[in-house]
């Protein structure tokens, strides 16, 4: 249910930044999705479309860009693509590892008339 949260405040800030440009209307949203995010691009599309609804987004379509996992490992300096739910260092099994890429949940950008 925190994805209904999220889409939201996604939809708010489109509308916000049109509505700071004067646009009649929003045309798309561009949104980056992490693999580690754990939001998913079918759950953000449901929301979406539930949301829009007599917005000036009502029309627009959701682009949806999902950014791959990688993570480095704090002991053996190693970067990797997580390989379990928990990220651990697929070479020392360390579990202290800093994400670098994959856990965004953001709007990129908009397209607006």
């Amino acid at each position: 249910m925190h994805e209904l949260a999220i889409v939201q405040n996604m939809l708010d800030v489109a509308l916000d930044k049109a509505k700071g440009v004067k646009a009649a209307r929003i045309v798309k949203i561009n949104v980056v999705l992490g693999e580690l995010s754990e939001v998913t691009g079918e759950s953000v599309q449901f929301y979406f479309d539930l949301l829009k609804k007599g917005t000036a987004a009502a029309d627009a379509a959701l682009d949806v860009r999902l950014v791959a996992g990688r993570l480095r490992c704090r002991d053996c300096l190693r970067e990797s693509s997580p390989q379990e739910s928990t990220p651990v260092c697929p070479f020392c099994h360390s579990p202290i590892v800093e994400i670098l890429s994959g856990d965004e949940c953001n709007v990129e950008s908009i397209d607006v008339e």
